[in-house]
C-alpha cells in the first residue's frame, strides 16, 4: 500500500505565490442557511410540584431492607417426603 504524502500545514503561503504555482482563485456565490424548526417535547407536565422538607426527605430517601418472612414448614408434609427417601439417606440426614 502506497503512503499517502505528508502535508505541512504549519507552512504558509502568501497569494502571489499560490498564483505564480497556478492556482486558481473562484468566487462562489454565498448561500444562505437552511433554517429548521425545531419541536422539543416538554418532559414535565402540569404545574411543578412543590413539597415540605419532610416529604421530600421521603420521597427521595434510601429504601429499607426488609427482613424476609420464614416459611413454616408443615410438619405432616416434611414425614410425608421423609419417608419417601431410602434408607441410607435418611440415615445420613439423621431422619
Amino acid at each position: 500500500m502506497a503512503k499517502k504524502k505528508k502535508i505541512n500545514i504549519t507552512s504558509t503561503e502568501s497569494v502571489e505565490k499560490f498564483l505564480a504555482r497556478g492556482g486558481k482563485i473562484q468566487k462562489i456565490a454565498p448561500v444562505e442557511s437552511e433554517k429548521k424548526e425545531v419541536n422539543v417535547k416538554r418532559t414535565t407536565t402540569g404545574p411543578a410540584q412543590l413539597m415540605s422538607l419532610g416529604e421530600g426527605a421521603l420521597m427521595f430517601t434510601e429504601k429499607v431492607k426488609r427482613k424476609k418472612k420464614v416459611k413454616k414448614l408443615d410438619e405432616k408434609e416434611v414425614e410425608f417426603w421423609a419417608n419417601q427417601l431410602p434408607d441410607d439417606v435418611k440415615k445420613k440426614l439423621g431422619l
